[in-house]
Formats: structure tokens, C-alpha cells, sequence
């Protein structure tokens, strides 16, 4: 199964929750220009966040 950006950053043990700011901030630096891969990634960790907080401390913890 394909890994999302923030799969991949949360088992790199990036915290899930700092994704946020840093696609927020993708997304502010792209204006209109925005690919749709962006919002999409924006609304599986919007989605998904507890999801990846669980495998960020999983990996983390390790």
C-alpha cells in the first residue's frame, strides 16, 4: 500500500502534529498555485492525525 508524505514523516520520527504548520505553511507559500497533492495531504492529516501520532510514538519510542 502507497505511504503518504506524512505516513513517511511520521515513521522518520518527524511529529505528526509539526506536519500540520509545515504543509499549512507549503500551502500559504504556493498561494493559488497549490498542486492538489497538497490539499490532499493537508486533509489526510487532518483526518488521519491521531493515526499518525500513534505511529510516530510507535517508531519513536523504538
Amino acid at each position: 500500500m502507497a505511504k503518504t508524505p506524512s505516513q513517511l514523516m511520521a515513521k522518520a520520527c518527524f511529529d505528526p502534529q509539526g506536519s500540520v504548520t509545515l504543509w499549512q505553511n507549503m500551502a500559504a507559500a504556493s498561494g493559488d498555485n497549490q498542486p492538489p497533492a497538497e490539499r490532499a495531504e493537508l486533509r489526510v492529516l487532518t483526518v488521519g492525525l491521531f493515526s499518525l501520532i500513534l505511529t510516530y510514538v510507535s517508531y519513536y519510542l523504538v
